[in-house]
């Protein structure tokens, strides 16, 4: 098994010096255990056996690809995010999710620490911080100001404890519009999953923190669920706008969630985006100079 992983590798990379050393790697130490239905090691053909099985799943669609998704990460040696395992559990017993995280390699161990300690600083600077509204949210919160009142008690709520902000996110997650929101990429960050937290408060030590936690529930669920209030507001709208005009429905929610994400300040990367958590802990947060400079572009 294990010398097949190195001719893939090797084939991958290109060949030459490259594909050497890919195909080292796979040599080096024991492969990851998985022990699940006839498989002793988490190989390429026991992850094309666990992507299946998340296909014939009770999980929605896009729950379905996020799942899939962590196993492929596992296999490359990256480590799944907090809302994969989350998908991965309701599928696999408990014991081989574990196997599966443990498949990520001990530089992308070293690699996540490593950001937690660059980004702490300014999540320590951002403590007993309610500035989402006033940061992030201003220019989604200038065009809807009754819809970005509503959604301060919601967040204070957020702040003063873990169950208010999951409360946001359980409502977020049930609402009928939710598969369109994340097929149309709306950006739903969550506190617990470092690729998908909030530039403010990108590191995973905030959570262990009084203060920063409070904080960063707060800021997270206030643009989570503004995000969400607009997307619901602005789809019926966009949806007839596109079928009158003759347009592409798809395309228009896209530039819908496109247009929200940029409002409250996660604009996109573009090219870049494998690269987000690393730029922000060098610049100064890069998604939300995107955001910015997208709406100098009059289109």
């Amino acid at each position: 098994m294990r010398a097949g992983r190195g001719e893939e590798a090797f084939a991958e990379a290109g060949g030459g010096f490259e594909g050497l050393h890919a195909k080292k790697r796979q040599y080096k130490g024991e492969l990851p255990r998985l022990d699940y239905k006839g498989f002793e090691h988490f190989t390429r053909e026991a992850g094309v056996a666990l992507v299946n099985e998340i296909e014939e799943s009770s999980l929605r669609a896009f729950e379905k690809t996020r799942a899939q998704e962590a196993i492929e990460n596992a296999l490359a040696g990256r480590l799944p995010t907090k809302s994969q395992v989350a998908l991965l559990e309701k599928v696999f017993p408990p014991e081989v999710v574990k196997k599966v995280e443990a498949a990520a390699t001990r530089w992308e161990h070293l690699k996540l620490i490593g950001y937690d300690i660059l980004g702490l600083p300014r999540a320590l600077e951002a403590s007993f911080d309610l500035s989402a509204p006033f940061r992030q949210g201003l220019v989604a919160g200038a065009r809807h100001p009754v819809m970005f009142a509503k959604n301060f008690k919601p967040m204070l709520k957020a702040a003063a404890s873990r169950e208010g902000y999951d409360a946001i996110l359980e409502g977020i997650h049930t609402r009928p519009t939710y598969e369109r929101m994340m097929d149309a990429g709306l950006q739903i960050t969550e506190v617990d999953s470092l690729t998908e937290m909030e530039e403010r408060y990108m590191s995973r030590l905030v959570g262990k923190l009084p203060g920063v936690s409070h904080s960063a529930r707060a800021y997270t669920g206030f643009l989570d669920k503004m995000r969400a209030d607009m997307f619901d507001r602005l789809l019926p709208e966009v949806e007839a706008a596109a079928k009158a005009e003759g347009r592409d429905a798809d395309k228009a929610v896209k530039d819908l969630a496109r247009y929200i994400n940029a409002s409250t300040g996660r604009g996109g990367l573009g090219g870049l985006e494998q690269h987000a958590v690393l730029f922000n802990q060098l610049l100064f947060s890069p998604r939300l100079l995107a955001s910015r400079l997208s709406f100098l572009n009059p289109v």
